[in-house]
């Protein structure tokens, strides 16, 4: 077999990974009799980058349904809601966040930009959205809002501009910055990220909310030049920092509870095992004695 059978086929549509995917998830029941047997539909499904075939090459899925059961509640019901809002307030959503494309067996947005494949004698049609992934910025303004409804509502309006203001739950708005709307006044320069940790350099002219792509499922921790703080839900999609004026290094961390507890029953059960043979021992001990008696 020559080494070219291992090598990472090709994205389809000139894409190039890592990037994110919004991909048709529906499944048609007579998919499998239009392509035939299971090799070509298992190809189909390759080819046309079904969830989650490539998660492992550098593709991340964006509200596709979670069958792993590793998301929370919360994220479903988001799911959700993005899932029912029209086709052009899906697009700032998933523009928002970075996402490359969206691939499906329709048109999402527009069925004259939109590019079609044939991929195992199916048609597929795959529409660009964003030409780069999110990147961590400097916002000014802060809207408060509670309901994943009124939030939503917030964003897609057209007078929102998620890359210069936030919608979030806290009362954050920094004082003395409201006249600032200039999105290069602050900079977030990117050190070195990593799975689950990001360092970063943040200058801001006065106080702002550094805002980084990615939930902000519990369990996320910030420091800023050492000294720890709060890190909170910006814009639904992403998470914020508020952040002094000046310059500063900023360390994000993901370390959730259920880490922790794990690391504690590891540690204990690691102490109980010595604990037990010890006792085993002194019990066996005990016996070869009384019967030496």
């Amino acid at each position: 077999m020559p080494a070219s059978f291992y090598d990472t086929p090709p994205l389809p549509g000139l894409l190039t990974a890592p990037l994110a995917i919004y991909r048709d998830e529906l499944y048609s029941p007579f998919l499998k009799e239009t392509i035939g047997d299971n090799v070509k539909l298992l190809r189909f499904f390759r080819k046309s980058l079904y969830p989650f075939t490539w998660m492992g090459d550098g593709v991340r899925y964006v509200f596709n349904w979670d069958f792993y059961g590793t998301y929370s509640r919360r994220y479903l019901d988001l799911r959700e809601a993005v899932k029912g809002l029209p086709p052009k307030d899906q697009f700032k959503v998933l523009k928002y966040i970075g996402c490359a494309a969206h691939i499906g067996y329709e048109p999402l947005f527009s069925r004259e930009s939109a590019q079609r494949l044939q991929i195992e004698g199916v048609d597929v049609w795959l529409e660009r959205i964003a030409e780069a992934g999110a990147s961590p910025f400097i916002a000014f303004r802060a809207l408060r809002a509670a309901e994943v409804k009124d939030k939503l509502g917030i964003f897609v309006g057209d007078e929102f501009d998620p890359l210069k203001e936030i919608i979030t739950e806290k009362d954050v708005l920094p004082p003395g910055s409201l006249g600032i709307t200039d999105t290069k006044a602050g900079a977030v320069l990117i050190r070195k990220e990593i799975q689950g940790r990001g360092w970063y350099s943040v200058s801001s002219p006065c106080e702002g909310i550094a805002v980084f792509p990615g939930n902000a499922a519990p369990g996320w921790r910030a420091r800023i030049d050492g000294r720890r703080t709060e890190v909170f839900e910006a814009n639904l999609f992403a998470k914020g920092v508020l952040v002094p004026a000046g310059d500063q290094e900023i360390v994000l961390r993901y370390l959730p509870a259920s880490f922790l507890w794990g690391v504690v029953i590891s540690l204990a059960s690691i102490g109980l095992i010595p604990a037990g043979a010890c006792i085993l021992g002194r019990r066996a001990k005990r016996r070869v004695r009384r019967a030496s008696l």
